[in-house]
């Protein structure tokens, strides 16, 4: 019982973080016109690590967030291993938290652009 409820939150999630990605896509087409110049390519724990001139390059990190939260789907983790396997569960437990920290990272670049490189 407590496996389906994992596997069915597990799949709910997916469609959560494609979501996320989604309205990024269409927060990076809205705030493309308004950026500066130069944005920051690269955020460290100290802030802006590197800067880039390419403002096209705000499109690329959601279109990677939503190819990685494709290859932790569900299907592709039961493809390899035996479904509600403890391997199975224990892998799905890592994606999950692993998409939730990209997630969180690609929230946190967004913030950081529109409130310090919009004109």
């Amino acid at each position: 019982m407590l496996n389906f409820r994992f596997n069915s939150f597990y799949k709910k999630s997916f469609y959560a973080f494609v979501g996320i990605y989604l309205g990024e896509i269409i927060f990076s087409l809205w705030i493309y016109p308004h950026l500066k110049s130069a944005i920051p390519m690269h955020l460290g724990i100290s802030g802006v690590d590197e800067v880039t001139n390419a403002k096209y390059i705000i499109f690329l990190l959601p279109v990677v967030c939503c190819f990685a939260s494709w290859t932790f789907k569900s299907e592709m983790i039961d493809r390899k291993y035996i479904k509600g396997s403890i391997t199975s569960n224990l892998l799905k437990v890592i994606f999950f938290l692993l998409q939730l920290f990209i997630a969180f990272t690609s929230i946190y670049y967004f913030y950081i652009l529109y409130v310090n490189y919009t004109i």
